[in-house]
């Protein structure tokens, strides 16, 4: 594991489409689209940071049983959830101003997307232009 990595971000998946936010134009990155995602916490696990950034972001409260590592990709660990039943976004208005599902082609096709969303789509979709 790289220890310069300071950031989880978790891909939701249901139906074949992923959970994608927009985020507020304060924030860095302002106005891009991404993925729930931020920085570890001290003392926090991986996966326990990826389960809180889930439930700030999303409102979802996910469980280490649907949690999937999915490996470290340029500069964030990625993991997974792949949903079985739709799930009630709660969405962090302090941090994003919308939210939408879909297809990680149509997520991949966008030209506001937040840094390296690309690459993590082309290597865990392989989604092309």
């Amino acid at each position: 594991m790289d220890e310069k990595i300071t950031a989880v971000g978790t891909l939701l998946e249901f139906n074949g489409k992923i959970l994608i936010f927009k985020r507020r134009k304060e924030l860095s990155q302002p106005e891009t689209w991404g993925l729930p995602a931020g920085f570890i916490e001290p003392g926090e696990t991986l996966k326990q940071a990826a389960i809180r950034e889930v439930l700030e972001e999303t409102g979802y409260k996910a469980n280490l049983d649907n949690l999937e590592y999915l490996g470290e990709f340029i500069d964030i660990h990625l993991f997974r959830i792949k949903l079985t039943k739709p799930i009630q976004v709660k969405m962090d208005l302090r941090e994003h101003t919308e939210y939408r599902w879909v297809l990680p082609q149509e997520a991949y096709e966008r030209k506001d997307l937040i840094n390296n969303f690309h690459y993590l789509l082309e290597k865990v979709y392989s989604v092309k232009t």
